[in-house]
């Protein structure tokens, strides 16, 4: 009886001091996506290699989800459902489908049909 007492006030105090909805949480996670963007930018410079910016808008793909996600909790849920969680779910996709491509095509050299 008493371990569920303290798992309970655990669970409630631990969601009310990290504060899950503050906007310091999407600023921390968008912040390595922008480092590599910039760096992939920086390389871009320096080699002009138009790979670079492809990448760079793979880590730049990522910066729409993750604020979207965050929004969430800041705006009235008619306004979530109606039109920022469908640009949540496309941003997400569009993410997603553009990163797994890249991984598989460019970052492990995985092409079709190359090594049979």
């Amino acid at each position: 009886m008493v371990n569920r007492q303290v798992a309970t006030i655990a669970w409630f105090e631990a969601d009310s001091i990290c504060g899950s909805h503050s906007i310091a949480i999407p600023l921390v996670l968008v912040f390595p996506y922008l480092c590599r963007f910039f760096q992939c930018l920086r390389q871009y410079k320096d080699t002009k290699e138009k790979t670079c910016l492809l990448n760079a808008l793979k880590y730049s793909t990522a910066v729409p989800v993750i604020f979207l996600s965050a929004l969430k909790y800041h705006v009235f849920p008619e306004q979530w459902v109606s039109f920022y969680r469908p640009l949540w779910l496309i941003s997400s996709v569009i993410n997603s489908l553009y990163s797994f491509y890249w991984d598989i095509k460019r970052d492990w050299d995985l092409r079709y049909g190359v090594y049979t």
